[in-house]
C-alpha cells in the first residue's frame, strides 16, 4: 500500500486500540482501587499505551521482525514507566 494509507492504518489501529481498551482500565481501577481513584487522563494515558503497544507489535510484524522478546521487552518497559506514573501521581495526593 502507498504510504498515506499505511499512516492512515496505523492511526486507526491506535484509537481503536485505545477505545477498546479504556473500560476495562477504568473497570480494572475501580475493581482494585489505589489509595485515591485515579483520574480519567490516567485511563485515557493507559488506553493510549494499549494502543501504540498495538501498533508497534504492528509495525514490527509487517517488517517480518516480531519475536518473542521484542514483544516481550517493550510490554515491560511499559509497566514499569506506568507503575512510576501511578506511584508519582498517587504521592502528590492527599489521604
Amino acid at each position: 500500500p502507498v504510504l498515506w494509507a499505511r499512516w492512515a492504518f496505523f492511526l486507526c489501529l491506535v484509537a481503536a486500540a485505545a477505545g477498546l481498551t479504556m473500560p476495562f482500565f477504568a473497570y480494572l481501577h475501580h475493581r482494585f482501587p489505589l489509595r485515591q481513584a485515579v483520574s480519567e487522563r490516567t485511563v485515557l494515558r493507559e488506553g493510549l499505551w494499549a494502543g501504540f503497544y498495538l501498533g508497534f507489535l504492528t509495525w514490527l510484524q509487517m517488517g517480518r521482525i516480531l519475536t518473542l522478546w521484542s514483544a516481550l521487552l517493550p510490554i515491560a518497559a511499559l509497566l514499569l514507566l506506568e507503575a512510576l506514573l501511578l506511584a508519582g501521581e498517587q504521592s502528590k495526593k492527599p489521604f
